[in-house]
């Protein structure tokens, strides 16, 4: 089975090719406003490399976020668009499962937080434990808090990874203390890791259609009411 799995929800974007598991080939990009073709050029190059064409894919999968909200909506796009004609599935995904799995797998971690900066003085987070098919389980749902209430929110000892350390890594330290462990370097969502949990969803039989294929956006929407005239 071939899936091409695409991860835009930070500015480190990728796409990844695989098949029954094993990465054929990733391509990587610095996501931007104007990154606009680039989800397609890349897919495209790393089909012709591996000497596939789209009709070789079986499975489509999209990391949905939270994060870039216009990196994300572009990749989505892209992704219907590239499995419209031969009406091919495609399996969402959140980002920080896929980080978190990742992290899990390769580190002797018990609980971990994937926090990331949600602007507004705000970070999002959720709680995720290693499941026993070596994926990630999300305890509970996304939220939304402060760096100073987050530490309310979370165990004793829980580590935390986030992709946006640049921006919320001193404050994440300085809020939460030594009781937990921030880890010092960004942790960035791939693509592979995002095919790698569509695989085995598709082969659980996981109702794929089951996870609406929007990015995950945790503010509420700005109502900016019109001029009156």
């Amino acid at each position: 089975m071939h899936i091409l799995a695409i991860e835009s929800s930070t500015p480190h974007a990728s796409i990844a090719l695989l098949r029954d598991g094993a990465i054929l080939g990733i391509s990587e990009w610095m996501s931007s406003r104007d990154a606009g073709n680039r989800p397609w050029e890349h897919a495209s190059a790393i089909l012709s490399q591996n000497r596939l064409s789209p009709d070789s894919v079986d499975l489509y999968a999209a990391g949905l976020g939270p994060g870039s909200y216009s990196g994300l909506r572009v990749s989505l796009m892209a992704i219907r668009g590239m499995a419209m004609p031969d009406y091919r599935s495609v399996c969402g995904v959140s980002s920080g499962e896929a980080l978190a799995a990742a992290l899990l797998v390769d580190q002797d971690i018990g609980t971990l937080a994937v926090v990331g900066d949600a602007r507004r003085n705000r970070v999002w987070f959720a709680l995720f434990e290693r499941a026993a098919d070596g994926t990630a389980t999300i305890m509970g749902d996304y939220e939304l808090t402060s760096c100073d209430e987050l530490r309310t929110k979370l165990p004793a000892g829980t580590t935390i990874a986030s992709p946006d350390i640049p921006s919320i890594g001193n404050a994440l330290r300085e809020s939460l203390g030594k009781e937990f462990n921030v880890l010092p370097n960004p942790a960035i969502p791939t693509a592979s890791q995002v095919g790698i949990i569509a695989l085995k969803r598709r082969m659980a039989g996981f109702a794929l259609d089951s996870i609406p294929l929007r990015p995950i956006y945790l503010h509420p929407p700005v109502f900016v009411p019109p001029r009156a005239g």
